[in-house]
């Protein structure tokens, strides 16, 4: 585990890739990647989940104007441009149409994994970066958002969804990372996603 660290200390940038599959075939498709570090060891995969869920909780706590770049981090829009992030989901100009086709839709249906704080579900469906909801439940999204609903929530605290089936996207930022508030948010948010749907709906 200490080696790992060590190697993991010393990468300007990381990505880190989580394959699921039978023993050996996860292995195999993981070693296909040019120059990948693959970790099988069950102690090993805990450390490198567990930097990537401190490391941007402890930047972000960092006192002073100065802040680190965090090293691991999932997608990442400045605030002020979050609506235009959203309105580019939903209706691409800047992106190639077919590349964001694939990174708002099913890409790995047989999927299996964890939404953090919500449940282990079988399939987790995934796009390109991007979680679909599916029919997950419970779920960070609300009740009523439509299968294809698509988006992401980090450590950070803040999430953005984007529905295609009622032309919306919902984001809340926040300033308290999500550990610190994991069951409010997970409460809070479906209710407003909700709400937002119902709203959405009734204007269109």
């Amino acid at each position: 585990e200490r080696a790992l660290l060590g190697v993991l200390g010393q990468a300007p940038a990381m990505l880190v890739v989580e394959y699921s599959g039978e023993r050996g075939q996860a292995a195999g498709r993981a070693r296909a990647l040019t120059g990948a570090t693959v970790v099988t060891d069950p102690r090993d995969q805990a450390a490198v989940w567990t930097i990537r869920r401190t490391g941007i909780a402890r930047a972000l706590r960092t006192e002073g104007d100065q802040k680190p770049i965090p090293f691991i981090e999932d997608p990442a829009v400045p605030p002020d441009q979050l609506a235009a992030f959203a309105r580019e989901l939903l209706r691409p100009q800047l992106i190639n149409r077919a590349t964001a086709a694939e990174a708002t839709t099913i890409q790995y249906p047989e999927l299996n994994g964890v939404v953090p704080g919500v449940g282990s579900f079988r399939p987790n469906p995934w796009g390109l970066g991007l979680e679909i909801r599916g029919e997950k439940s419970p779920h960070w999204t609300g009740t009523r958002n439509s299968p294809r609903t698509f988006g992401h929530f980090g450590g950070s605290g803040t999430m953005l969804w984007v529905d295609p089936d009622i032309d919306t996207a919902l984001i809340a930022l926040t300033d308290r990372a999500f550990d610190q508030w994991s069951e409010v948010a997970l409460r809070e948010w479906p209710a407003l996603s909700d709400a937002v749907v119902d709203w959405a709906q009734a204007v269109s």
